[in-house]
């Protein structure tokens, strides 16, 4: 794993702020985790398709920035509904109005977690009494399972969820959705960049931001 030590100096303070505000998950979700890889090894490794908040194109709030209007909702429709068809082990993630912004889609109720319900916005994120369901929907976590998080690129909502996911499945830790008092533009541009990072050294490709320098 990273280290303090590995990255350029300017980004040390910051680097603290993120880990303990990451670390601030409480030793019952690392022990949830870890009882789930240890679950996920008994099994064969899958590919695991999660469907984050599918009906949202269909929202109010989201219909006015869809570029193609109703052309690009049907193509999106399709494709969507075509991805969940072929899912052998499909999980989704639904939000509070979901239901009635796309009524035709079909959701096993077994299969489905919500996302944080905040009263003013959507967001991708799952709180942390939801991570033992959420697990479980998994079957566990394999060190070989394949994810794929599917959904449309409007707003922030598939970021939120595969930073949480990677948190999980990389890091072992809940890392909780990042407060309104936190999310500024730098801080958000560091957690991706903080998670770029690990993945770049956990697989020994690219160049980092953060390091600033090549990975060797």
């Amino acid at each position: 794993m990273l280290t303090e030590a590995d990255l350029n100096p300017k980004y040390h303070l910051m680097w603290r702020d993120v880990i303990s505000y990451f670390n601030e998950t409480g030793r019952e979700a690392i022990e949830l985790i870890t009882a789930s890889c240890e679950k996920g090894m008994k099994r064969s490794p899958r590919r695991q398709d999660i469907f984050v908040h599918p009906q949202f194109p269909f929202s109010h709030n989201a219909r006015t920035f869809v570029a193609g209007g109703n052309e690009s909702l049907n193509t999106y429709k399709s494709s969507i509904s075509q991805a969940i068809a072929l899912a052998q082990h499909p999980l989704f993630v639904t939000y509070l109005e979901g239901a009635q912004d796309w009524p035709e889609l079909v959701m096993p109720d077994e299969r489905v977690i919500s996302s944080i319900p905040y009263p003013f916005q959507t967001t991708g994120a799952i709180a942390i009494p939801s991570l033992e369901h959420f697990l479980s929907l998994l079957g566990g976590i394999h060190p070989d399972d394949e994810f794929r998080i599917h959904g449309a690129a409007l707003g922030c909502c598939l970021t939120e969820f595969a930073r949480q996911l990677y948190g999980i499945v990389y890091a072992g830790q809940f890392w909780p959705d990042i407060p309104d008092h936190k999310k500024d533009e730098r801080f958000e541009e560091y957690c991706a960049d903080l998670a770029l990072t690990q993945l770049l050294v956990d697989n020994s490709l690219g160049s980092s931001p953060i390091l600033g320098k090549p990975l060797h």
